[in-house]
């Protein structure tokens, strides 16, 4: 595909991404075509650039850096690439009906955890970590076992908690119902936490999740009634509000975690639903001090988080305010709106464009634009 790459001065560092190429439909799936790409940020050159999914190569499911190597998964394999493409090892492959739905890579890189599933199996899937280096599996946590101990779901999405000792895993339903939320550690010990009551997003270091509890209405949104921020590893109520007749929701962290951004949308909540429509209303919570801010420009605001470091792509027909962090834990491109300089395809780096994929389309629900993170040269 064409594209244009351009230099940005005084950057040191590789970013790593991935970019659609296409969409394939299938018979009842539409396959994205999805390449991992490497660049040169001072170069304003490509280092690598490879296709990982699609029809012959499988669903992708994520990429992640490990130190100088990158974790490639689809629901059929997880495999390890040099930066510059090279020497692919698959660490992982699937067993019978099962896929792969997540990965997180430990903070050190030495370790990949791996939730697969399998709805019509007697075997509900497991997390599994598995050594970088050489593919050896460490452990496992089977999901049968968390559903015994009270687990809802199967294991969907893994966050790797920042000592290194295991990942959060949210559990998936296949339905609007949420999962239920454990640690699994890399003993292959494990832990299942309250069952949450609301939609929630976990903290960057793995330990702390934020929810939106009680239902606003059947209203199909993820809000709730009351804010609640929850040590999961003693069950303490850190924070907790009540915004009264109106509905609230967490909406991103901060990238250290010292900081929760939430949202509260105006009432009254009933059966209407009107409250659905009303103006969106962000606020600041330090988790420090419990001082709360008015927040009334989310990209300024992402801008002051990340600096250099915020990688933002141009969209369309998706909100400015949308979470760099998702509630997963997984980073997201920043949205910088179609118009005037700004054109279809732009990815930019601290606010300097780098780059124009015109084929990759408007932004979608998981990015046509897909930050991984930035290395070092090796």
């Amino acid at each position: 595909m064409e594209f244009t790459v351009y230099p940005l001065p005084g950057a040191t560092d590789l970013l790593v991404y991935t970019v659609l190429l296409a969409r394939k439909d299938l018979g009842a799936r539409s396959w994205p075509v999805r390449a991992v790409v490497v660049q040169d940020l001072a170069a304003g050159s490509i280092e690598s650039q490879f296709t990982y999914s699609g029809p012959d190569l499988g669903y992708p499911v994520g990429v992640e850096l490990a130190g100088q190597r990158m974790i490639v998964a689809t629901e059929v394999r997880v495999t390890r690439h040099e930066l510059d493409g090279s020497q692919p090892f698959v660490l992982f492959e699937r067993r019978g009906e099962a896929v792969i739905g997540d990965i997180a890579v430990s903070p050190d890189g030495a370790m990949v955890a791996i939730a697969t599933y399998c709805l019509p199996c007697s075997d509900r899937g497991s997390v599994q970590f598995v050594r970088v280096a050489d593919g050896t599996v460490v452990s496992e946590v089977p999901t049968s076992r968390l559903n015994d101990a009270g687990f809802r779901g199967y294991a969907w999405q893994l966050r790797f908690r920042a000592d290194g000792s295991g990942v959060f895993v949210a559990g998936g339903t296949s339905s609007e119902a949420w999962g239920g939320r454990a640690t699994a550690f890399t003993d292959g010990t494990f832990a299942v936490h309250q069952e949450p009551r609301g939609y929630g997003a976990i903290s960057p270091d793995g330990t702390r999740y934020a929810e939106g509890a009680g239902i606003a209405g059947a209203c199909m949104h993820a809000a709730g009634r009351v804010l609640r921020v929850i040590n999961l590893e003693s069950s303490a109520v850190l924070h907790e509000f009540t915004p009264g007749d109106a509905a609230i929701a967490p909406w991103e962290w901060s990238p250290g975690g010292t900081e929760l951004l939430y949202l509260t949308l105006a009432g009254p909540l009933g059966d209407a639903c009107t409250w659905t429509e009303s103006p969106e209303e962000f606020h600041l919570l330090d988790l420090a001090t419990g001082a709360v801010t008015p927040v009334n420009d989310v990209a300024a605001l992402h801008r002051d988080w990340y600096g250099d470091t915020l990688v933002e792509a141009a969209c369309e027909r998706w909100p400015p305010t949308s979470p760099v962090l998702n509630r997963w834990g997984t980073w997201d491109a920043g949205c910088v709106e179609i118009g005037g300089t700004v054109r279809q395809g732009d990815l930019f780096a601290g606010g300097h464009k780098i780059a124009n994929w015109p084929s990759t389309g408007d932004r979608g629900l998981n990015g046509d634009i897909q930050p991984v993170g930035f290395s070092a040269r090796p």
